[in-house]
Parts: C-alpha cells; sequence; structure tokens
C-alpha cells in the first residue's frame, strides 16, 4: 500500500537504503539451500546443478561432479526433471535502531543435460525495534487463496492479526555474515540459526530468558521448539534442559521432538526426570520405542475401561475443535492423506505404526492438525501440521521411521497448507 504517514516514508527510505544482495550472498543461498542432485542411469550421471553428464560408477550415493566439483547425492532414475521452488534465505542488518530482515525467495528449475534455470529475489524485509513494534516491507503474498506466492513489489504492508503471519517465514538458511542491534548480540545471537523464523528467535532472546540461554547453550533444536508450538514443552521440562545444558550435550535439531515425547513418556512412568540416566539415553530412537510399547501394554491391560469411558468425553472435545477439517482430504493417484477424525483412529494408527500418536494424546493439541497417509486404505506414516505457522512439524511411519513415499507425502501436503490455511482462518473468523 502507499506510504500514509511520516513513519511509513521513513521506512521506506531506510528499505531504499539497503545495498543489493551480493554476489556471494546469492551463491550462499544456491549451495546451501537447495538440494544437489544426481540422476544416475545406464548412460551415466548427470549433474543437475550444471549439466555435465559423465560415466561415474555403478553403485553409491554420493560422488563430486568432475565439472563443477559440487557434491551431489544420487538417485538411480529415468526421470530427467527436478524442481526446488519457494526456497528462503534470510539476512540480518541494521538500520539506525531498526533491527532488519531480509528474507530472499530462490527456486531452481533443473533438467538432465542442461543448466538449471534459477531465480532470485527479495520478498520480505522486516523492521522492527526492541519493543517488539515490527513494520513490514514486502511483496503481496497470495492470490486466489494461494498464500506460497509472492507477486508485486516492496511496498508496506499491514502487520495487524493474521497479516502479522503472513509476512513471518521459517526460513532454510540465514546468510553466516550478518549485522544485528548490540542488545541481541549481548543476549546471545552470536552466529546464524537456521532453519527458522529470525524475527521469532530475536523477539524471543529479548523476551523470554529461556529463549536467551538456549541460544547461548547452542541448543538451536530446543531454541526452535521455545518459539514455537512446543513452547509448553520447553517450560515443562525445563530442569532435564538444564541437565542437558550442564552436561554439554546437545540435543540435535532432528532429535528434539523425539525427546521431548521421550519426556513425556519417562513423566508418565514416574521417572526421575533429574538424572541423566533417563534422561540421555544411548539410543535415543530405542529407549523412546520402549516406552511407547511400555505405556501402549499398560494402557491395554489396566486402563482399558477408562480409556473407553474417556474417549466418549475426549471425542467430543476433539469433534469441537476440528470439526472444520473433517472430511478433508487430498491423493495425488497414489498416496490419500486424510485428516483423523476420531481418538480412536488415533489409537489404531498409533498401534499400527507403532508410534506415540494416541498414548501421547496429539488429539488434545490445540494448534495441531494431525493426518494419516494411506496407501490402499493402509496407514504409512502420520503427519503433524502446526496451524498457526502452517508448517509440517513431523511424517512419521513404522516407528517413527520415514517411509520410501516420504518426500512424496510432505510434498503433497506442502502443496494442500493452502486449503488447510483457509478452513483453519474460516474457523477463526467463526470462532471470532
Amino acid at each position: 500500500m502507499r506510504p500514509r504517514t511520516k513513519l511509513h516514508h521513513a521506512i521506506l527510505a531506510l528499505s531504499n537504503s539497503l545495498p543489493e544482495v551480493t554476489k556471494h550472498q546469492r551463491a550462499y543461498a544456491f549451495k546451501h539451500c537447495l538440494q544437489h542432485i544426481g540422476y544416475r542411469n545406464k548412460k551415466g550421471i548427470s549433474c543437475l546443478d550444471c549439466g555435465h553428464t559423465w560415466a561415474g560408477p555403478k553403485v553409491g550415493n554420493k560422488i563430486t561432479c568432475p565439472s563443477c566439483k559440487t557434491k551431489l547425492t544420487i538417485e538411480d532414475t529415468l526421470k530427467r526433471k527436478f524442481d526446488q521452488v519457494r526456497k528462503y534465505m534470510s539476512v540480518l542488518d541494521v538500520r539506525i535502531d531498526y533491527q532488519v530482515v531480509r528474507i530472499f525467495e530462490l527456486s531452481s528449475y533443473h533438467k538432465v543435460g542442461e543448466t538449471p534455470l534459477q531465480y532470485f529475489r527479495e520478498v520480505v524485509q522486516q523492521f522492527f525495534q526492541v519493543d517488539g513494534n515490527m513494520h513490514v516491507v514486502a511483496r503481496n503474498r497470495g492470490h486466489m487463496g494461494n498464500y506460497d506466492n509472492f507477486h508485486g513489489d516492496l511496498e508496506i504492508r499491514g502487520t495487524d492479526g493474521w497479516h502479522g503471519n503472513k509476512f513471518d517465514l521459517w526460513t532454510d538458511k540465514t546468510y553466516p555474515k550478518f549485522k544485528v542491534l548490540p542488545v541481541f548480540a549481548r543476549n546471545g545471537y552470536t552466529y546464524p540459526v537456521h532453519e527458522v523464523s529470525s524475527y521469532k528467535i530475536l523477539k524471543g532472546i529479548l523476551r523470554s530468558a529461556k529463549s536467551e540461554t538456549l541460544i547461548k547453550a547452542g541448543q538451536i533444536g530446543l531454541l526452535e521448539a521455545c518459539v514455537s508450538n512446543r513452547e509448553n514443552d520447553i517450560y515443562r521440562y525445563w530442569n532435564s534442559i538444564k541437565i542437558a545444558i550442564r552436561n554439554n550435550i546437545i540435543i540435535q535439531p532432528e532429535n528434539v521432538i523425539t525427546w521431548l515425547d521421550y519426556l513425556a513418556l519417562l513423566q508418565y512412568f514416574d521417572k526421575d526426570l533429574n538424572s541423566p540416566r533417563y534422561l540421555f539415553p544411548a539410543d535415543l530412537k530405542s529407549a523412546h520405542d520402549q516406552l511407547v510399547v511400555k505405556k501402549q501394554k499398560v494402557q491395554k491391560l489396566r486402563e482399558a475401561e477408562r480409556r473407553r469411558r474417556e474417549a466418549i468425553e475426549m471425542q467430543e472435545a476433539y469433534e469441537s475443535a476440528k470439526k472444520a477439517f473433517f472430511g478433508l482430504a487430498f491423493t495425488n493417484g497414489t498416496i490419500t492423506i486424510k485428516v483423523l477424525e476420531s481418538v480412536p483412529e488415533f489409537a489404531e494408527e498409533g498401534l499400527k505404526l507403532h508410534h506415540c500418536i494416541f498414548t501421547n494424546e496429539y488429539f488434545k493439541k490445540e494448534k495441531s492438525l494431525i493426518l494419516s497417509a494411506r496407501i490402499d486404505g493402509k496407514p504409512v506414516e502420520t503427519i503433524e501440521v502446526a496451524l498457526d505457522e502452517m508448517k509440517i512439524k513431523q511424517s512419521r511411519g513404522l516407528q517413527n521411521l520415514p517411509t520410501p513415499h516420504h518426500n512424496d507425502i510432505l510434498k503433497l501436503v506442502r502443496k494442500n497448507l493452502p486449503v488447510i490455511r483457509k478452513v483453519y482462518r474460516e474457523t477463526k473468523s467463526v470462532a471470532a
């Protein structure tokens, strides 16, 4: 929209003073935000980064392209095209007393034997001060119900209500050379934090001592959980987290959700959450899965009748919270993804796939939507979508492992996030 106030004009002036993106920033984005793939068939290996084709080894899944020297992940396939779209990188800068988060969108279209077509543009600029006030200069996001696309010019945009979330993106990478206001450096933001919303992290380390502690301790996975929809778990298990910090044990980002679920299981069995013996098993997945099985047996042998009575009440609460999503389903012809519509479905899904979707009562998570990916009517993976962020939090198959269909499932869910977002917005409008 057109600037209407002196403040709007001042923000636009600051926006225009920002430097042009550098070739090093572009190169970093394409190197670190994209996958680097080589397709192998009977004729040889094709690098999708530069188009070079050569006769390479017939086995192995890692190789370096002899032409562009890029380290490639090899796929044995007859496919000839590979598209990577809507990847995001943030660049942090400072203008006067404003912290600036610049977000760039990149897309890359690959074809065997050809140089890829690649696009890079700035889509969002967030200007905010330490008091929390934020102003956005951005391209308009969304058209005809599709909120994944940006269009138009960089202009002042509204930041109230839904629009505030609309222009706050979780980026794949943060450019490692950045500037932050002194207060943020004091509170721990001295190194790049990837795969997060920079605005949420910066705001979090100002307002939450726990977020500040986590970033200073290098617990990036737990920090992401703290500023997203797992904040309650961080507070609930804070004493256990402090023990991890004191013992210099980093909970890796890919293990955070499993570890927090594992702590919930330990608490269920009245284990000592202050004991490193229980908190940090040598094989986290195995320890988690064993407790899931144990809890399932307890529920089956000792609590079956109570669960049946509770299921009636839980079903009513679940329907009340998620009924607007019932009937929502989409398919790519092979995989069908549907919303779980009853508490017994959660129990059945958890039993068949041997994970904790029912035992840890995911049907009670107000800001999560749980979907089931099925092939021929049989569940293969269970997906959790964070409704407030419109982000896939996890997708787990048998015993919490990804299946061969994992990437196709994620792609199908991401493609239909606008449909879920539309229903979510309608429910919020009715509630208001």
